[in-house]
């Protein structure tokens, strides 16, 4: 595109330096100058503007790499703390039962002992008067 621009610029330069007048020519090429000039300001102006468009995108590509990186790291932290959780959930479930077994327990042990001292009690007297008898 710059380079169909410069062409027709040169073009029309020549056309107009071969029909006119030595004043006039002088005027047209000094016109065609400027407007040389003009095109390499807007040429160079368009060079920066892409340099800044390319830097732009670096910089963003960058920042999503970064983002994605964070967001694996702390997807990776979720999942260790998940983990850490459901160890504790399987600790304090084990812990649960175990207590359940010993209410369950804690009873029948109480009503041996007490029938285990009822039948001692029981027994002493006959125990003493055994030994007495002998």
């Amino acid at each position: 595109m710059e380079k169909q621009t410069l062409l027709i610029t040169l073009t029309l330069i020549l056309l107009i330096g071969v029909s006119c007048s030595p004043d006039e020519n002088s005027r047209v090429a000094e016109l065609a100058t400027q407007q040389l000039e003009r095109q390499a300001d807007q040429n160079r102006r368009m060079s920066e503007l892409q340099q800044e468009v390319a830097s732009g995108s670096r910089e963003l590509v960058e920042a999503d790499a970064n983002a994605r990186q964070e967001m694996v790291t702390l997807q990776r932290e979720m999942q260790t703390e998940r983990n850490e959780i459901g160890h504790q959930r399987d600790q304090l479930e084990a812990e649960r039962r175990e207590i359940a077994d010993r209410r369950n327990r804690d009873p029948i042990i109480a009503a041996a002992i007490t029938r285990v001292a009822f039948v001692v009690v029981s027994l002493l007297p006959l125990l003493i008067c055994w030994l007495l008898l002998q």
